[in-house]
């Protein structure tokens, strides 16, 4: 699943999680997007699985609230495409 944070909610997270944990090491390894014009980053993909994502959205419940709506919302959009039914061809 993906995750996308802005920069500010990612170093937020990243300066409070401590760095022997998972959940650092996906904040960590996030792709930065980046602007065109200057090429910062204008917003980081975190690729982890459900079990980081949930203790993502747990740290940041008690620690960062900003980053809730993100986490939470990226695991609601994990879930509904794994409940949908598979789609099927044109001429399946």
């Amino acid at each position: 699943m993906t995750i996308k944070l802005s920069p500010d909610l990612r170093d937020s997270l990243l300066s409070r999680i401590s760095p022997a944990l998972t959940t650092y090491r996906a904040l960590e390894n996030a792709r930065p997007i980046r602007s065109y014009r200057d090429r910062s980053p204008m917003e980081y993909d975190v690729e982890c699985d459900e079990d980081v994502a949930r203790a993502l959205l747990d740290f940041a419940a008690k620690h960062c609230p900003e980053a809730v709506r993100e986490i939470d919302f990226a695991l609601r959009l994990a879930q509904s495409k794994e409940t949908q039914p598979r789609q099927r061809g044109w001429f399946r």
